[in-house]
């Protein structure tokens, strides 16, 4: 479902602009054996319905609404932008070395709010305009690839051999020897090559506790209230996630029907209903703390790989480090 291209998997990559598709994708895994089905409902019962539960509950998330704990020891949507600026920067100038004077650049576009979607829909203004579909201004779109980008040597140049076997020995282009991992090697070890394991670490951690929400009781009753309201207005779901299934997976770009839309609408109402995304945003941040406190010492060197990540970053981008 996620494009997976070289350059991407030799740069850094985005938690942050993955995260809704990824958090739909588990979602729609755990409820892919639970028979959820889609809505049979009459779509002009189903539009007055949609249309009440909204207005009656004008539910929509807050702006600045608190983050998991976890996220703290994630990079930040600035910082995240800054240390793809400088990545950028490094693999471009690295990459001139060698002749290629017009190198890929990592994707470094608008940054999803981090807790988008990850109990579902819960963005009324989207909903009502986009249905279950990701807002136009939120989709990461490919950058058009050179033809440089199509060549064996190019790849070479930016991974020091090949991508899935990268040679230990040192290895040249063009009769001069690459950097070790090539010229995403050397941006690695500028910026702090500490800093891929340690967002593994906060991510599992966080992935984690996600899951074991899933199956918390407290979680798993608000669920089925959310689910009961949906079908008070004509919507069979067992999931948040499973509308994702039905309309938005294979289907971005495409106009949302009124049926899409109306559901999303409820969805959303159903959701301030049954106070299901508090619930279980309550639950999971308490799993996170268990889960800090029991690596507390690992992620506290963490955020400190991050800051000094950060700082090199900025160097970078200020043009300090040639």
């Amino acid at each position: 479902m996620l494009p997976v291209d070289i350059w991407n998997s030799a740069g850094p990559r985005s938690r942050r602009r993955i995260w809704a598709i990824v958090t739909v994708a588990v979602g729609v895994v755990s409820v892919a054996t639970a028979g959820c089905a889609g809505s049979s409902a009459d779509p002009g019962k189903a539009a007055a319905s949609a249309d009440n539960i909204a207005q009656s509950t004008g539910y929509s998330p807050a702006p600045g609404a608190p983050l998991l704990p976890l996220f703290a020891y994630l990079q930040s949507n600035s910082e995240y932008d800054t240390y793809v600026q400088a990545y950028n920067t490094v693999v471009s100038r690295c990459m001139l070395k060698y002749g290629f004077v017009d190198p890929h650049q990592v994707y470094a576009g608008p940054s999803i709010p981090s807790m988008y979607r990850r109990y579902g829909l819960t963005d009324i203004a989207a909903a009502r305009k986009w249905g279950y579909q990701m807002p136009p201004m939120l989709v990461v779109n490919k950058v058009p690839v050179s033809a440089a980008e199509l060549t064996h040597a190019w790849n070479y140049v930016l991974t020091g051999g090949t991508l899935l076997r990268p040679s230990s020995k040192p290895v040249s282009y063009g009769g001069k020897v690459l950097p070790a991992g090539g010229c995403s090697g050397e941006a690695n070890r500028l910026l702090g090559e500490a800093r891929v394991s340690g967002m593994t670490l906060a991510q599992q951690l966080m992935n984690t506790a996600y899951s074991q929400s899933q199956t918390n009781p407290v979680v798993v009753a608000a669920v089925a209230k959310w689910s009961a309201c949906m079908a008070a207005h004509g919507f069979t779901y067992s999931s948040p996630y499973a509308p994702f299934q039905k309309y938005s997976l294979d289907k971005q770009g495409s106009a949302p029907s009124k049926l899409e839309i109306d559901t999303a609408i409820t969805d959303i109402g159903c959701k301030h209903k049954s106070n299901l995304v508090a619930i279980w945003f309550g639950v999971e941040k308490s799993d996170e703390e268990t889960l800090i406190q029991q690596h507390f010492a690992a992620l506290t060197e963490l955020r400190s790989d991050l800051a000094r990540t950060q700082a090199a970053a900025l160097r970078v981008v200020a043009g300090s480090v040639s």
